[in-house]
């Protein structure tokens, strides 16, 4: 894992990015909860386990898409810095 990756993850400086989130971030989290709610009791154990497997794939494609978002920010905010030094 190089040093923008560990940033990233927390493993440097930990903190709790949810107290980053936008209220409209948050508005969306309670709607989809809500409609989570209304939607498991309706389903199988089975179907349960495959929402759930789903949901998990779908967190691990979003992290690594953040990730690859954060790296690449940051990549372009040192390439700034060094542009206006340069000046």
């Amino acid at each position: 894992m190089n040093i923008l990756e560990a940033l990233w993850h927390g493993d440097i400086c930990p903190i709790s990015r949810e107290d980053y989130r936008s209220e409209d971030y948050r508005d969306l989290v309670r709607i989809y909860q809500r409609n989570e709610e209304k939607l498991l009791p309706t389903l199988s154990e089975v179907q349960k386990a495959e929402l759930q497997k789903q949901q998990d794939l779908v967190e691990e494609m979003r992290n690594i898409s953040e990730c690859g978002a954060f790296i690449t920010g940051f990549r372009l905010a040192v390439q700034l810095m060094a542009a206006s030094v340069q000046c």
